[in-house]
């Protein structure tokens, strides 16, 4: 009997070991999926915004006109600056320290001092980095935050009107949780109807298994939410 058990043991030893390995295996087959998905993403955006720079720099000879010319300039400029940041995020996001939850706090609240330090826009961070706890996030995590943060931000600042910004960078022990709120004259409802982003948004957030959901804000003013799962 002894001798049949300790088969048995073995047995269920050696099947745990074996699914443990497997589900590994599987994890990093899917990381692998979503990171080459994310580099034709990059490769195919990257393209796109240097033809356009491209375009744009031949049709400048055509205009006529100064400010014409200027116009056009200033579309370069635009896409100049965009596929820069892109570029950026793109190689801060595929250095090891950039997966954990501490380090991208700490990004996301410089990228938001940086775009905001010549707004008249107030911010106001309501996380403390001191007591974050520190989490390691998969790569396709922070490469699908970063733009659903940045676009939740540029829709405030060209629809909301609004002279408050706040920032929560929140982890339970299930889920990480970023929250953007605003004082403005945007309402959920419009937003949801004009597009500005949200479906694209929405789209990144479902590729990471995640939420992402805009709300009226009391008295005034929209709320962005984006709840991601941990990984186990």
């Amino acid at each position: 009997m002894i001798f049949v058990f300790s088969i048995l043991a073995s047995m269920m030893f050696i099947l745990i070991k074996g699914n443990i390995k497997l589900q590994e295996v599987i994890k990093v087959q899917e990381e692998k999926r979503q990171r080459e998905e994310t580099a034709r993403e990059f490769h195919d955006k990257i393209g796109n915004k240097l033809a356009s720079i491209s375009h744009l720099a031949k049709l400048v000879k055509l205009k006529k006109t100064d400010a014409e010319k200027q116009n056009v300039l200033d579309q370069i400029t635009a896409s100049s600056n965009d596929l820069y940041d892109n570029f950026r995020d793109f190689i801060w996001a595929k250095d090891p320290k950039s997966d954990y939850s501490h380090e991208l706090f700490m990004y996301l609240r410089d990228y938001l001092d940086d775009f905001l330090k010549h707004s008249n826009i107030k911010l106001y961070i309501e996380t403390e980095p001191n007591i974050l706890p520190e989490i390691k996030l998969p790569t396709s995590y922070i490469l699908e935050i970063l733009p659903i943060v940045k676009e939740s931000i540029t829709n405030i600042i060209k629809h909301a009107q609004a002279q408050t910004i706040w920032f929560n960078f929140k982890i339970t022990s299930k889920e990480l949780q970023i929250v953007i709120t605003d004082n403005g004259i945007g309402k959920s409802g419009d937003l949801i109807k004009q597009g500005n982003g949200l479906k694209n948004m929405q789209h990144r957030a479902k590729k990471i298994d995640a939420q992402f959901e805009i709300s009226q804000n009391k008295p005034q003013g929209i709320e962005c939410t984006l709840i991601c799962k941990l990984p186990e």
